[in-house]
């Protein structure tokens, strides 16, 4: 649940020991947030159904594409010699699943933080 894990976060950072991390964590999370949100942002257009026959250069903004080629997840439509947007956003998504669970991974190792979704941690539910 969203409220509990806020709780968490809010008690494990609220002790004296722990405030001066908080900064670096959030700044790092909100790193991490955006990945997710584009991961989502992919998995919605894969769902739907008239997202199929959506031009490639409508699908993400210019910060979005930014985000994606800092990662290395990033894949050029020219590259895939006219394939559908569907294959193309495939193609982006399954380096991204990769990409995330690393960092999170990471998040976990350096912090002992970790992201849930639907009860589970957002990496095992991929």
């Amino acid at each position: 649940r969203p409220s509990a894990q806020k709780l968490k976060f809010m008690i494990k950072y609220s002790s004296q020991q722990n405030q001066q991390d908080l900064h670096s964590v959030a700044k790092d999370w909100y790193g991490v947030s955006k990945v997710i949100l584009i991961t989502e942002h992919i998995l919605v257009h894969l769902r739907n159904e008239s997202s199929k026959n959506v031009a490639p250069d409508l699908v993400f903004s210019q910060r979005q594409e930014k985000i994606l080629q800092r990662c290395k997840c990033y894949v050029s439509i020219a590259q895939m010699f006219g394939s559908s947007t569907h294959s193309w956003l495939k193609a982006i998504l399954s380096k991204l699943i990769v990409f995330v669970e690393k960092v999170l991974k990471c998040m976990e190792q350096k912090w002992g933080d970790t992201i849930a979704f639907r009860g589970h941690g957002y990496y095992q539910e991929r």
